[in-house]
């Protein structure tokens, strides 16, 4: 009786170590991110690899997939980006009925039907490799890898049976087995091109970027057109800032695959690192022809778009991705980020709440908010988010990041996902084409005849295109008209629409007797805000100082339409009736000034003329 109840004393006591075990390797991250040992529960910093106290490796849990990051098991949002992880990634899987090597004679398992065991006897490995070909092809994965693993049981060399059970096992996420049998396939053939190049993706799966980057290698060494090899080692080059060579890579893949529309919106990724706008918007084009559904090729371009300064094109893009794929985080991040360039702080908050909504972890959407509510001057709402960006990522604040985050162009993998081939039935007809128009090339010209840079925006801090304007009149008022032009040409930069700033621009080059090009600035100011009577009467001086009266005139009518008691409309009204000789209607445009503009300091030269005019 001491026995037994001695016996059933340690076995709980066994089972309680394993639970504990359990307990603890199910836990390995501390709540702020850090990594805790399994082995000594000694906390690491994020990323670690070996503990620091013991030096046993600590084992991957969750993978992030934009970062690669390791995270808890039952985490939903990566730790270090924020980015969801609730879906699709999980902790791999390990199948508990793997094949049993060497066993000809293809017994069954327990739990096989009586039924199954005379089929299953006589069914050689090809056989079992057909069926599982047909159901991989399904994508059911799961059904495949059991007829894989049965032909394995009946030809334990079989290279075709080792590798599909590999692949099979890669993509139902079960990586260990993976690793095992697509090992097992170079071993049995040192050539087998594709089981190096899935073998990148098991390594990559493991978060071993040395492992991947070796396979991929190998993987061109033995076919060098091999296209997803070409664009996967392509992306690595450009995370790690290889842009040539990237560029060399992709361009090949290409030309191996014609409808390889990833490869061309990462060849147009890489080409916008490089600056090199025309030849990305060239690859991004080519790759909507052939998949107008992918959503990347928008973000892309918006990063295109936003580097050239084309801030309303850049919305429009990041919004047309967004369209697409709704929960593309990124693309939230830099809609927000743009609108806050612009000064559309009440706009970029509601975009970036929208994606808070989506991934309430994502430090660069708190710290954008952040700004925009500074700038609306809600104070407490600012210091808020500030700390919650700070919280989800050290260093994320406004103090280290005035104007916010906004992320570059973003490089795709080549999973197998997405079909290479031509969209025939696509669903959204979006444009990757500009709004910019001739006027708009014309005053980007323009705008390359102004010397030096703005002295208030290279004062570094938040400044805003409003503070820069008024800097800008300070200087014009002082007639300092070449670094106004400096100030006005970087609120233009900044926020695309600012008429004010179109218009100073005129004015600048209309001082310095540029009226071609104040012409041009002007035009645009009207196109922006033609209910202006000021911009009005300015942009018609303008022309009447290239004596184009019958203009001059026609925007002088426009003022005064604008506003009717716009006195200065009439004055200049008055000179240009004066210089055609038509004395009458000079006339009467000089008394409708007076009468408007009783106490007008030219009152007297005023009055002068009209007698001149009515004798």
């Amino acid at each position: 009786m001491k026995f037994k109840i001695l016996a059933a004393a340690v076995l709980t006591a066994i089972m309680l170590l394993v639970y504990n075990f359990d307990a603890h390797y199910s836990c390995a991250y501390s709540q702020t991110g850090n990594v805790i040992c399994t082995s000594c529960q000694f906390e690491n910093l994020p990323n670690t690899k070996f503990c620091a106290n013991c030096g046993q490796k600590i084992e991957i849990v969750k993978i992030c997939p934009s970062c690669k990051f390791e995270n808890h098991p039952q985490a939903k949002f990566c730790v270090n980006c924020g980015t969801s992880i609730a879906k699709n990634i999980a902790k791999p899987k390990v199948d508990s009925k793997p094949p049993k090597a060497n066993d000809p004679t293809g017994k069954t398992r327990a739990n096989d039907k009586p039924s199954d065991k005379p089929s299953l006897l006589k069914t050689g490995p090809a056989e079992h490799i057909k069926k599982g070909d047909e159901l991989f092809a399904r994508k059911e994965y799961e059904k495949a890898k059991e007829e894989y693993k049965e032909a394995v049981v009946k030809e334990d060399k079989n290279i075709s049976a080792n590798f599909k059970l590999g692949l099979a096992y890669l993509k139902a996420f079960y990586i260990d087995e993976a690793e095992k049998f697509l090992n097992k396939t170079i071993e049995l053939d040192k050539n087998h091109v594709d089981a190096y190049y899935y073998m990148s993706q098991v390594y990559r799966f493991k978060n071993d970027s040395n492992g991947e980057q070796q396979h991929l290698k190998k993987t061109l060494e033995k076919d060098p057109n091999h296209a997803m090899a070409l664009n996967n080692y392509a992306v690595i080059g450009i995370k790690s800032r290889n842009y040539e060579d990237a560029i060399s890579q992709l361009k090949k893949a290409t030309l191996v695959k014609a409808n390889y529309y990833i490869a061309k919106i990462n060849l147009a990724a890489a080409l916008l690192y490089k600056n090199r706008f025309d030849d990305a918007k060239k690859a991004l084009e080519e790759a909507q022809k052939i998949n107008p559904d992918f959503y990347l090729l928008y973000y892309n371009m918006g990063v295109l778009f936003n580097n050239k300064n084309y801030l309303d094109d850049a919305v429009i893009q990041f919004d047309n991705a967004i369209k697409i794929n709704p929960d593309h985080i990124e693309s939230y991040i830099n809609k927000g980020a743009v609108l806050n360039r612009m000064s559309k702080y009440k706009d970029a908050a509601e975009v970036l709440k929208a994606g808070i909504e989506k991934n309430p972890n994502n430090g660069a959407l708190h710290l954008n908010l952040a700004i925009s509510y500074e700038k609306l001057s809600m104070s407490d709402e600012a210091v808020s988010e500030n700390h919650r960006a700070n919280q989800l990522v050290p260093g994320y604040n406004v103090t280290s990041y005035p104007n916010g985050i906004l992320l570059g162009a973003i490089p795709e993998y080549d999973d197998e996902s997405l079909e290479q081939s031509v969209n025939k039935s696509p669903k959204f007809n979006m444009s990757l084409s500009s709004s910019t128009t001739e006027l708009d090339k014309k005053l980007k010209t323009s705008l390359g005849e102004v010397h030096g840079s703005s002295k208030t925006a290279n004062e570094g801090g938040m400044v805003t295109p409003t503070e820069i304007f008024t800097v800008g009149e300070q200087l014009y008022n002082n007639a300092k008209y070449e670094e106004a032009m400096a100030e006005f040409k970087k609120v233009i930069e900044l926020k695309k629409d600012h008429a004010g700033a179109y218009e100073k621009m005129g004015l600048c080059f209309g001082a310095l007797g540029k009226y071609d090009n104040a012409l041009e600035f002007f035009d645009k100011a009207y196109s922006i805000n033609s209910d202006s009577a000021s911009l009005c009467v300015n942009y018609a001086k303008a022309y009447g100082a290239k004596g184009m009266r019958d203009k001059e005139i026609e925007l002088l009518n426009q003022a005064i339409k604008n506003d009717a008691k716009y006195h200065d409309a009439y004055y200049n009204m008055g000179l240009s009736y004066k210089a055609q000789s038509k004395k009458k209607e000079a006339a009467e445009a000089f008394k409708k000034y007076l009468q408007l503009y009783p106490d007008a300091p030219k009152k007297d030269m005023i009055e002068s003329l009209i007698e001149q005019m009515t004798e």
